[in-house]
């Protein structure tokens, strides 16, 4: 099929050359682990540190049939903390990948993960079976809350028509929410939101290794009560297999937003509304390198684009950069570096707008400890700091220190 380009969602994880998850099977696991957050509620003011116990099941199924793929993941995962009882939860994570082939030239994909989690660190979703959904198609992941329960799904239907051999069209839609469970008062600026997405995809393949594409998106970005932005991109992109080890990617293109919110502000003891209409030109431009060998692999990204504001504001153009780096180690370790850098400004301008710049670190190692059995430590950072009219809960500082062990059971062989 060649190189994806910019506008699939299609999300590759730090996967080895030449690895591929199990086809047809059943797979059941138990994890259990312990962590220290040294600000468990995301406050600099009153910072918490605690230590949380958490352990939980997992099931992951694949199915490969003539005319109907499948993927599924579900994990549920207990979180006890030791002193504070306010964030104890049980976190929930849900992936689906279905793909069916009603001809030879016409298919369609349904695509989506929801998260019921506390907190801003959890434990991965398996990632072999269901990666997830990428950019355009997700919620703004380089936006962090403070600790408050919350509901997150994203998701995504293609259909999908091959032209001809080298030439396919894909309509799709998509949806993705943000809703805050609970709240204090501390928190009660965060707004529930959400992105309905439409879009058209227009893929080309010059050669085996090289593809080059179009996609027009339109995004309508609902924040609260009182904030809409319809926003409309159009890109170009183009993605080549440089070598065997080598994939670059790159996309661009304008997008035309046109934002409409009510500011509410008080003076005295009168409260007014006051109704503000903006619209705006930006260029969205990004590019992933993806180095994958058989010991090692390699990522880094950049991107610049309108996405929603993650629950404390509507619109935001947001840019970011990150880098990805997975090894394998004598002794059957296995570890993995990350680090990225984030701005995300709103789109609103004047007395309503606010900015937001954060900066991540984590590093992971893994072992296996028989075949079945393996240990993994974690560490995590994050810093995130707000202006303007940003909220002053959204700027915070976090670590965390993590320790888990995993045990997957005998894998059920579904046959063919």
């Amino acid at each position: 099929p060649g190189p994806h380009t910019y506008g699939d969602a299609e999300k590759v994880g730090l996967n080895y050359a030449g690895t591929s998850p199990p086809r047809n099977v059943l797979l059941l696991g138990l994890s259990a682990g312990s962590s220290y957050d040294d600000n468990v509620f995301g406050n600099n003011l009153h910072r918490v540190g605690d230590v949380d116990f958490l352990f939980g099941p997992s099931l992951s199924l694949h199915r490969d049939g003539r005319l109907l793929r499948l993927a599924l993941s579900y994990q549920p995962y207990f979180r006890i903390y030791r002193r504070a009882s306010e964030p104890n939860a049980v976190d929930q994570t849900l992936g689906l990948d279905a793909a069916y082939q009603t001809t030879s030239r016409i298919s369609f994909r349904a695509r989506g993960t929801a998260y019921y989690t506390t907190g801003l660190f959890q434990p991965g979703q398996n990632g072999e079976f269901v990666p997830g959904l990428s950019s355009p198609s997700s919620l703004n992941n380089i936006l962090y809350t403070p600790t408050v329960r919350q509901l997150t799904w994203s998701s995504r239907i293609d259909a999908s028509y091959q032209a001809r051999v080298h030439d396919s069209v894909s309509l799709f839609v998509g949806d993705s929410r943000l809703d805050f469970i609970q709240q204090g008062s501390n928190l009660r600026n965060l707004q529930n939101m959400e992105e309905r997405q439409a879009g058209l995809l227009y893929e080309h393949r010059l050669s085996p290794h090289t593809t080059v594409g179009t996609n027009y998106l339109f995004e309508d970005i609902r924040f609260g009560l009182d904030s809409r932005t319809l926003v409309h991109s159009a890109f170009l992109s183009y993605a080549q297999q440089v070598s065997r080890s080598l994939t670059l990617s790159v996309f661009g293109g304008p997008q035309y937003s046109r934002l409409h919110e009510v500011v509410i502000f008080s003076v005295g003891p009168f409260r007014f509304q006051v109704p503000i209409f903006q619209v705006g030109w930006n260029w969205a431009i990004g590019a992933t390198l993806a180095k994958r060998l058989d010991k090692t692999v390699l990522e880094l990204t950049a991107q610049r684009q309108v996405s929603n504001g993650g629950g404390f504001t509507g619109a935001v153009v947001g840019f970011s950069v990150g880098a990805s780096v997975r090894r394998q180690l004598p002794g059957r370790w296995d570890a993995i570096w990350s680090g990225g850098y984030a701005k995300n400004s709103s789109v609103a301008s004047g007395f309503s707008a606010s900015e937001f710049q954060s900066e991540t670190a984590g590093l992971g190692l893994e072992r296996s400890l028989t075949e079945r059995l393996s240990f993994r430590l974690g560490y995590d950072f994050l810093r995130q700091r707000a202006t303007g009219q940003s909220p002053l809960f959204a700027s915070f500082d976090r670590d965390l220190w993590s320790a888990q062990l995993s045990y997957r059971f005998h894998q059920i062989g579904l046959g063919r």
